[in-house]
C-alpha cells in the first residue's frame, strides 16, 4: 500500500514538472508569459509577466533601477524624474502615453530598492491613480548571463478605461516592457 502512494505521488507530480520545464524551455526560446490575476474587490487584475533578458542581472539591476530613464526601457513611458530622495528609496513620476482619445496619466510612486535581491517594489504617492503597486524582480537564468525579469503590477487610473485598452496593455503593453528592456540591454 506504501508503494501505491509514492506511486500516486509521482503520478501527479509529473504533469506539474513537465509544465514546468516545458514553461523554462519557452522562456529560454524567448517566450513572454502574461497573467492577468483577478483582485478581490478591485476593479483591475494583478498583471505578472515574465521573459528573459540575454543579459545578467547585474546589467538588466543599472537599467531598471533609475526612473529618470524609465522612458529607456518602457516605450509607454514620455517622461520621468526623481521627484526626492528618501533614504536609498525614491519618490518618481512617470507620465505614460495612452492611446488616443485618452489622455496621459502621471503615476508618483516611492520606489524601495534591494539591491541584494536584485528587486524593486513600488507603492503610490500621487498622479492620476486611486492604487498603483508593483515590483520588478531578476533572476539568473541558466547560466547566470541571463536574467529571468519578472514583472507585477496592481493598478486603477482615475479615468474611465475602455475593454479594447485593457486588453492592448496585457497583450500589447506588458510584452512590450519586455521587448523595450531587451533593446536596452542590448545597446
Amino acid at each position: 500500500m506504501r508503494y501505491a502512494h509514492l506511486l500516486l505521488w509521482l503520478i501527479l507530480l509529473t504533469p506539474t514538472a513537465a509544465v514546468a520545464k516545458d514553461r523554462t524551455a519557452k522562456l529560454a526560446d524567448g517566450d513572454i508569459f502574461v497573467e492577468s490575476i483577478p483582485v478581490a474587490n478591485a476593479l483591475y487584475p494583478r498583471v505578472h509577466v515574465e521573459g528573459v533578458v540575454d543579459a545578467s542581472p547585474a546589467v538588466v539591476w543599472r537599467i531598471i533601477n533609475d526612473c529618470a530613464r524609465s522612458q529607456v526601457y518602457n516605450s509607454s513611458v514620455t517622461k520621468s524624474y526623481i521627484v526626492e530622495r528618501v533614504g536609498r528609496d525614491v519618490v518618481c513620476s512617470e507620465t505614460v502615453n495612452l492611446p488616443w482619445p485618452i489622455r496621459d496619466v502621471e503615476c508618483v510612486t516611492r520606489w524601495s530598492f534591494q539591491p541584494a535581491t536584485y528587486s524593486i517594489h513600488w507603492t503610490l504617492v500621487g498622479g492620476d491613480f486611486d492604487y498603483a503597486t508593483g515590483s520588478w524582480k531578476l533572476l539568473p537564468f541558466g547560466d547566470g548571463t541571463r536574467t529571468l525579469v519578472v514583472y507585477e503590477n496592481h493598478v486603477s487610473p482615475q479615468i474611465s478605461v475602455p475593454n479594447w485598452l485593457k486588453r492592448m496593455f496585457l497583450d500589447v503593453g506588458m510584452p512590450g516592457l519586455i521587448k523595450d528592456l531587451r533593446r536596452a540591454a542590448a545597446s
